[in-house]
């Protein structure tokens, strides 16, 4: 358990991280480990580094979360001769003794972020084999991520490598295995509702990311006809096809999602919407991926 020098981190912890190895892109295995790895290096940094809470989200969702910067307040007011009170613009000095320790605080959290964000890419890069870092080094973007320590935009290149199609695969044979996996993915025998949406949306990613459609021309039609009563062809602006795109992507994986749940855990429930939908309860399947999600739950 010797402490890293640079990390400030137990060596034993910093090994506990699967390595990122070297798989095909876009392959489903490369898919579930970078999440794997994103899960351990969050398990492992948040409860060792400062500002976990903003780290964790900074992690996940691969975007820096910013503090907002305290605001100096004034209350000022004066008195006139006859007693009244009038409120001014001007601060007074318990408003500035406040903004100034409010502004201390701020700048220490900052600089605590920034800290640990600094360590946490030093921790991604040194989990990384040789022949990944030779990947990373061709990015455009690594030498400024590399000066910067950036661990952001370390994690989107490894992200973009396990998810991409740009491999000695043609192109589209790989979006065709993408999509292939994405359908045959059922919910196994004792896997959780939560491990199974995750695979599940790590694979839709994938597609996505290769430029590949989540809903078919019929789903347009369907989708377009129930929001606006008008076929997707006849739609006039780019506003309304987005619009429309955006809910038939949602509604073709809630559909999937619910297709290929576990059969013994949820027959009962299958049934329960197919029956109220043949009842004329059109609304008995949900159209969004979320809904779907926790009517499983």
């Amino acid at each position: 358990k010797t402490r890293s020098p640079i990390t400030g981190i137990h060596q034993q912890q910093v090994r506990r991280i699967p390595p990122t190895d070297d798989r095909i892109k876009g392959d489903q295995p490369a898919v579930d480990q970078y999440q794997q790895t994103t899960d351990k290096l969050i398990e492992i940094v948040c409860s060792t580094l400062k500002e976990l809470q903003l780290l964790k989200a900074c992690i996940k969702n691969l975007k820096k979360e910013d503090l907002p910067e305290p605001e100096l307040q004034e209350n000022g007011f004066i008195t006139d001769a006859s007693g009244a009170v009038t409120t001014t613009t001007t601060s007074t000095k318990q408003d500035e003794l406040k903004y100034s320790i409010q502004f201390k605080e701020w700048q220490y959290r900052v600089s605590a972020l920034d800290e640990s964000l600094n360590k946490t890419f030093t921790i991604i890069h040194g989990q990384c084999n040789r022949a990944m870092k030779a990947r990373i080094d061709e990015d455009p973007n690594w030498e400024t991520i590399d000066r910067n320590c950036d661990p952001i935009g370390l994690l989107t290149i490894l992200k973009s490598i396990t998810h991409n199609n740009e491999s000695q695969r043609n192109p589209t044979i790989s979006l065709i295995h993408s999509k292939k996996r994405l359908m045959n993915m059922v919910q196994g025998e004792g896997q959780s509702t939560d491990s199974y949406r995750l695979k599940f949306e790590n694979q839709a990613d994938v597609i996505q990311n290769m430029r590949g459609q989540l809903y078919r021309d019929s789903t347009l039609y369907i989708v377009s006809m129930d929001t606006y009563n008008k076929k997707y062809h006849e739609l006039t602006t780019d506003s309304e096809r987005d619009t429309i795109k955006a809910a038939a992507t949602e509604t073709w994986k809630a559909s999937l999602f619910i297709v290929n749940s576990n059969p013994t855990k949820f027959d009962q429930l299958k049934k329960e919407m197919h029956n109220d939908y043949i009842s004329g309860n059109t609304d008995s399947y949900p159209t969004t991926f979320n809904s779907t999600c926790n009517r499983l739950n």
